[in-house]
């Protein structure tokens, strides 16, 4: 899988067009290794989250703290949609973004060590990668207008200690596509976002 991104914006700063890279490979990997179905749609999902500008748009929109060039220090989400869904899960203070892994994984992620499964982190989780309340009123600092009736995946802020599970389930943890999740779901827009995966 290869890094996506927004291509072109509307006049608004939303996506327009987007793309995502999926190699042939890509796939033989997957099924070597025992990932399932839905792992697969998880990765779809997460790069659109990209491609919708979560964590590629961040600096660019000025919504990070301490944050540099080099990804160091304790960079935080400071977007009031983000805030507000952090809130939503129970937790106080601003979403901490990942500051390690380099370029493509540094502060464009939320951080893996601290909310573990949530669909916006860097790592798979074989037991499913919910679209949290975080990750989902994160798009309404991005200019998105997200629909009323909206309810947000279930997902847990895992406490400091716990474990992640590496076994992959036998069924997919989710029963509607990426582009479901993200967009015909959520946004409440009348403007289309193009997606074009590419197989190469």
């Amino acid at each position: 899988m290869h890094p996506a991104g927004p291509l072109v914006d509307w006049s608004d700063g939303t996506t327009a067009i987007g793309v995502l890279r999926l190699d042939a490979d890509d796939l033989a990997y997957w099924y070597d290794f025992g990932y399932s179905l839905g792992n697969l749609v998880d990765v779809v999902t997460h790069e659109i989250g990209h491609i919708l500008g979560v964590g590629t748009k961040w600096a660019e929109l000025d919504l990070l703290n301490n944050w540099n060039a080099t990804a160091q220090g304790n960079a935080q989400y400071r977007g009031a949609g983000g805030v507000r869904g952090l809130q939503l899960l129970g937790k106080r203070g601003l979403p901490l973004v990942e500051t390690l892994g380099g370029p493509g994984t540094a502060c464009v992620h939320w951080r893996e060590s601290t909310y573990g499964s949530e669909l916006m982190t860097p790592m798979l989780d074989f037991a499913g990668a919910p679209l949290s309340s975080m990750t989902g009123l994160s798009l309404i600092d991005l200019g998105y207008v997200l629909r009323k009736d909206y309810t947000f995946e279930h997902y847990v802020v895992p406490q400091a200690t716990s474990r992640r599970r590496l076994k992959a389930p036998a069924h997919a943890p989710f029963n509607m596509s990426a582009g479901e999740r993200f967009t015909t779901d959520m946004i409440a827009s009348p403007r289309p976002v193009l997606f074009a995966i590419v197989q190469t």
